[in-house]
């Protein structure tokens, strides 16, 4: 059901209908909430109510609630933090905490106007998409990242 309620809510987020697709995401991330504090110990669920707050964030971004959008982003980034913390070798947590600071950084730069925290951001992401790219040198998106991430941070190199 969790699931059906992600689609349906990227489906109406794609076609421009923030309102419905914002109701979809917040009943996902019900269940996923539901489903995390009866089994705390299942990291897919965990990794689910991740993924909920990060669609709850993005879509509140998109509406202009932008206190609401980094509540939910910062929720998001802690799950990753705990994730890849407990799970260091799993690259799909490392990848998505690296997308997470990349994107919190963003955030603060460009909606909050919050360089400080925005380099601290960049810099955290830049530190695993190193790691990532180096492990991984044929993954193309590792290094698209990494690119955009020295981008930001105004290093150019990788």
């Amino acid at each position: 059901m969790a699931i059906s309620y992600q689609f349906l809510g990227n489906t109406h987020s794609n076609l421009g209908n923030l309102q419905q697709a914002l109701a979809f995401f917040e009943q996902f991330n019900e269940l996923e909430k539901e489903l995390y504090a009866d089994f705390p110990q299942n990291v897919v669920f965990k990794n689910g109510l991740a993924v909920s707050y990060e669609r709850l964030g993005q879509t509140h971004r998109d509406l202009g609630n932008l206190p609401q959008a980094l509540t939910f982003f910062e929720d998001e980034t802690k799950l990753f933090e705990e994730l890849y913390a407990d799970y260091p070798q799993n690259v799909s947590f490392k990848n998505s905490l690296a997308l997470s600071y990349q994107w919190l950084g963003w955030f603060h730069e460009e909606k909050l106007q919050n360089q400080e925290k925005a380099q601290e951001c960049y810099r955290a992401s830049q530190a695993l998409l190193i790691e990532l790219v180096e492990s991984f040198p044929a993954y193309v998106e590792f290094k698209k990242n990494l690119e955009w991430v020295n981008e930001r941070l105004g290093s150019g190199a990788a």
